[in-house]
């Protein structure tokens, strides 16, 4: 549901509805321990996924400023160091136009960490990954900041910075865009580094990460994309709040 509120500000609502009876506990879960599956519960009851405003902030201080509060979804380039599609998060976002060739991101909020280390077991169970979040935190606050730079309309460059992520996450990560044919063919080149500085766990964890991503192909009738990732380090940690975390189960897929 959209609605407007005037003066450059509007309103956004997205519901879901949950509905049936779970095979595990779904509240109640501590980090690193599995759930037994006693203690069923019966869910019928709305889910909010997105409810925000939307507006130009009118500060002197703070020309060209566009703001977001409330329950959304925040990604940092292409998500390898932050990216909450899997799950919205409670906070702020303000994007920043600092001219012609230069935009700024700043973001705060909290997020539910057990949520985003809940995965399935081996036998079908749910399991908090501690390794990933610590001791896990239902109120769980992150800091995020981005700049990026348009070189010329064929190169632009992100610098992402993640102070405190899930647990107890911290990272960076530099993205590009490339232009490279104007054509059907390799028309843009996608690539993130990520590195991070310590684990969820608190863990020291510095290793680094890389993502090519390529529009191989696009026409009328056919798109083809390529892409490519690699973990250049062994101790490479990935966020779980990104889009390396493929194990990330909600209320519902465990329903």
């Amino acid at each position: 549901y959209d609605a407007s509120m005037g003066d450059n500000w509007s309103a956004h609502v997205g519901l879901s509805y949950i509905d049936g009876t779970s095979a595990i506990s779904l509240t109640g879960q501590s980090a690193g321990a599995m759930d037994t599956g006693a203690g069923s519960e019966n869910v019928s009851a709305p889910d909010i996924v997105e409810a925000y405003v939307d507006g130009d902030l009118d500060v002197a201080f703070l020309p060209n400023a566009h703001a977001r509060i409330g329950r959304q979804n925040i990604k940092l380039g292409y998500g390898f160091l932050m990216d909450t599609t899997i799950s919205s998060v409670d906070g702020a976002r303000v994007d920043f136009d600092l001219g012609e060739t230069i935009d700024a991101t700043v973001a705060v909020g909290t997020f539910d960490s057990n949520g985003f280390a809940r995965s399935y077991a081996g036998n079908g169970l749910a399991l908090i990954d501690s390794t990933i979040v610590g001791s896990g935190d239902d109120n769980d606050a992150f800091a995020a900041v981005r700049l990026g730079y348009d070189f010329s309309d064929s190169w632009s460059a992100g610098l992402n910075y993640l102070h405190t992520g899930v647990g107890d996450y911290r990272g960076f990560s530099i993205d590009s865009r490339i232009s490279v044919f104007p054509g059907a063919f390799l028309h843009n080149i996608y690539i993130e580094y990520v590195k991070g500085l310590e684990a969820g766990n608190g863990s020291d964890a510095d290793g680094g990460a890389i993502y090519l991503g390529a529009d191989l192909i696009r026409s009328e009738y056919v798109d083809i994309d390529g892409s490519y990732f690699d973990a250049i380090d062994g101790d490479f940690s990935p966020h779980a709040a990104s889009a390396l975390n493929a194990a990330y189960a909600s209320d519902a897929d465990l329903l």
